[in-house]
């Protein structure tokens, strides 16, 4: 009988059937490793479209009780340190780490938040894809939180912020990394411009209210105008009635989804050259492939602002060496 191994002895005394998995496979004819690919394959897809639906946040305080949550891939890192490792020139801070001088930036300065001062031991955090080193000085760092991406925004926009979320029972104040970098670093020598003259018109179709906030502004600093969309059937509408030099489009989104959107301008003869970019956190080679084919331009990942800066940047100045569909991969 190929299901059953043999019998032993149980400690009780009693006599136990040992069953072969691998011969009840062979009984009802399963092959296990396709059937273990298969499962792989859709377990992995279901696992990328339910992370497509929520970003991971870094949580910190500024004063102890005020959150802070900041896109965790936007972080290069968070450190301790204590009090006497702070260095002090022109009525700045600074603080060492692998030989590079950040210098300390204290949220109170450009929020509304409790006036916070460095105590014997605080925490700070150093951001990727930044122009110029810098940290945020902390209280405290609460770790990583999966916070849904449509999560409602309560309370007026400021000039260092996206907004204010509830999340489990917390107020967080969600900072806009790069409109902080702005605000604090605005007119220094060693920043680049990248001004675009506001002379070109741009199409986002996002459906999360936070990146929506967020690609307007970038987007505005270059001198780029722009129109928002919650969706491709809502992109699309607003194709027909305007031109644009570019469409940036999320991937995953309600009643038409970015690859839906690709395809539909690409059948459009009147839309056929106009550069359009997937800004997603889908970051697979399958689902960038699947992009590609689908007439995305372009396919960048949402947390590397600095890729995507320049990107637009160079689209926009130069249109005619943008590449075809066919040719990117």
């Amino acid at each position: 009988l190929d299901h059953y191994m043999g019998v032993t002895i149980l400690s009780s005394g009693k006599v136990c059937f040992i069953l072969d998995t691998q011969g009840f496979c062979k009984k009802a004819d399963i092959n296990f490793n396709q059937t273990s690919l298969a499962l792989s394959h859709k377990n992995e897809a279901n696992k990328e479209k339910e992370d497509s639906d929520q970003d991971d946040y870094l949580i910190f305080e500024n004063s102890p009780g005020e959150k802070i949550a900041l896109l965790a891939g936007l972080v290069k890192k968070t450190a301790v340190a204590s009090r006497n490792e702070v260095m002090k020139a022109k009525n700045q801070s600074f603080i060492t780490h692998n030989e590079i001088d950040y210098n300390l930036i204290f949220l109170h300065n450009g929020l509304e938040l409790t006036e916070y001062d460095i105590e014997e031991e605080f925490y700070y955090i150093i951001p990727k894809y930044s122009s110029i080193p810098f940290a945020f000085v902390a209280s405290a760092v609460c770790g990583i939180k999966s916070i849904p991406s449509n999560l409602e925004l309560i309370g007026k926009p400021e000039k260092c912020k996206v907004g204010t979320v509830v999340h489990d029972e917390e107020l967080l104040t969600v900072l806009d990394l790069y409109a902080t970098e702005d605000f604090f670093f605005e007119g220094m020598e060693n920043r680049k411009s990248t001004k675009l003259g506001g002379s070109k018109q741009v199409l986002v179709a996002e459906d999360a209210l936070i990146f929506r906030k967020i690609l307007k502004g970038y987007l505005e600093d270059l001198g780029v105008r722009c129109d928002m969309a919650i969706n491709g059937k809502e992109a699309l509408n607003l194709l027909e009635s305007k031109t644009y030099d570019m469409i940036i489009s999320d991937i995953e989104m309600p009643e038409m989804d970015g690859y839906e959107l690709a395809a539909a301008i690409r059948d459009r003869d009147k839309f056929n050259t106009v550069p359009v970019i997937a800004l997603t956190s889908l970051a697979s080679d399958e689902s960038r492939q699947k992009g590609i084919e689908a007439g995305f331009n372009e396919y960048l990942v949402k947390t590397d602002r600095e890729n995507f800066m320049n990107t637009i940047t160079n689209i926009l100045t130069n249109p005619a060496n943008t590449e075809s569909p066919t040719e990117v991969g």
